[in-house]
């Protein structure tokens, strides 16, 4: 039969105008014949779709309708995607075997644009079947079919949340990304956050952090230097956003304020101005106070390099700083009792993950110590603490919000400069000033923006 003959002449559907009902799932050696057909025929792109249907199941609009970003990210094919189903308007996640992955790796850049290239082709134009992929059958098949006439899939983005503490309560969560919310962002729909709380454990830090980043998320959030610095060291490519930072710049893991440059910004707590600012807080409450103790987490970068300034602060304000240390809830007895050991008069308690995350321990000993605490989050003043100046949590998630939005729409870290809190609130607990036999002065109170009763 002449070429030209057999090229032009067209193909009747075998199944055009019957109504078949459900096709029946392709069996695993039917799988295996079209896989061997299509790498036989060098049909890369074909083999690449095909692959990827059987591992995602997905239906065959949503299947043509994913875009490069949703399964790769650079040269590196993600071991597991989140698309938005077209249908159900729900995020479906599935796992993307060796197999396709490295068969999809071989194929190159080339190969993924194509896929991208299906699923947006003009409405009039129709796609070229060949006999290994009639064999698809179902969803498959009608999707190569209409591929050109279905619409990209809504993509859900997917981030990461590195933390060294324990999982927050509800509460917090709800205040915490309601902001992310109200900017489009919701967890559920086009927003999967993966989390992971290293429970305390700095050594923990390291391997979430790098697990964060195999799970090819396209920013993650750090609380704390330790979490930042993990996130650093495992990644320069994916953007990293500082939920709270003591001094980023000093830490080492910004250039600047103004311009951070590299992968990461976020919002830094200006630690070293909270510092001076809760030691006058502490002198205008106990003006003869000469001895205050100030506890620090040894595993925390930050404090070794702050240490030197803190004393230098201290001593100009005519007190003697006594740095007690304490790396675990475990140790908070023995860091308290030294502190009242060594006669302190008062015991400040920085912004610190651990210390907020065991607060309601750390806030007893304090108080079996007979021992008053300035505090650095109002948690932790809750919890019994008898002053806190604190920034405002508030402020401090919509600055979370405007970075995680800004960076899933395409900004790059470098270009956001790091924020700072515009505001202190200052807070008093009456009913452990009342168990400590404190008289808190007229002036205090009236300052205070919140007293706890």
């Amino acid at each position: 039969m002449d070429t030209a003959t057999t090229t032009n002449r067209r193909v009747t559907p075998w199944n055009k105008g019957k109504l078949l009902g459900q096709k029946p799932p392709l069996r695993l050696k039917e799988i295996w014949a079209i896989r061997i057909r299509l790498q036989l025929d060098h049909r890369t792109r074909e083999l690449a779709l095909f692959n990827l249907a059987i591992d995602s199941k997905l239906r065959g609009c949503d299947l043509v309708g994913l875009r490069v970003h949703d399964v790769v990210q650079g040269s590196h094919v993600a071991a597991r995607a989140i698309v938005m189903q077209k249908k159900t308007q729900r995020p479906v996640q599935f796992e993307i075997t060796e197999q396709t992955r490295s068969g999809r790796s071989r194929s190159g850049s080339k190969s993924l644009r194509m896929l991208v290239w299906c699923s947006f082709r003009r409405r009039s134009e129709s796609m070229n079947r060949r006999g290994a992929l009639a064999m698809l059958g179902g969803s498959l098949l009608l999707a190569r079919t209409v591929g050109a006439k279905a619409q990209a899939a809504k993509s859900v983005r997917h981030i990461g949340f590195l933390g060294p503490g324990s999982a927050p309560n509800p509460a917090f969560l709800q205040r915490l990304w309601a902001p992310t919310r109200e900017l489009g962002w919701i967890e559920g729909e086009n927003l999967i956050i993966e989390r992971r709380y290293a429970q305390g454990k700095a050594e923990l830090l390291k391997s979430y952090a790098e697990e964060l980043v195999r799970l090819n998320v396209e920013l993650i959030v750090t609380n704390g230097t330790p979490a930042t610095i993990a996130a650093r060291n495992a990644t320069t490519r994916i953007p990293i956003v500082i939920y709270s930072a003591g001094d980023p710049v000093r830490s080492g893991l910004v250039a600047s304020l103004a311009r951070p440059g590299g992968n990461i910004t976020g919002y830094s707590i200006v630690a070293r101005e909270l510092d001076a600012k809760r030691l006058e807080l502490l002198q205008e409450l106990l003006p003869t106070a000469q001895r205050v103790a100030v506890l620090i987490d040894p595993t925390n970068p930050y404090n070794e390099t702050a240490r030197e300034e803190r004393e230098r602060v201290y001593r100009s304000l005519g007190v003697q700083p006594i740095f007690v240390g304490a790396a675990a809830a475990s140790e908070f007895e023995n860091a308290v009792s030294e502190a009242a050991r060594r006669r302190a008069q008062a015991l400040i308690v920085p912004v610190d993950n651990l210390y907020w995350t065991d607060r309601v321990l750390l806030m007893r000993t304090a108080l079996e110590h007979r021992l008053p605490t300035i505090v650095g989050h109002r948690d932790i003043l809750e919890a019994g603490g008898l002053l806190s100046l604190a920034i405002d949590e508030a402020e401090q998630n919509r600055a979370l919000a405007y970075f995680v939005d800004k960076i899933l729409r395409g900004a790059k870290p470098a270009d956001l400069p790091v924020q700072q809190p515009s505001k202190l609130l200052v807070s008093v607990n009456l009913k452990t000033a009342k168990a400590l036999g404190f008289t808190i002065p007229q002036s205090l109170l009236l300052r205070a923006d919140e007293v706890i009763e």
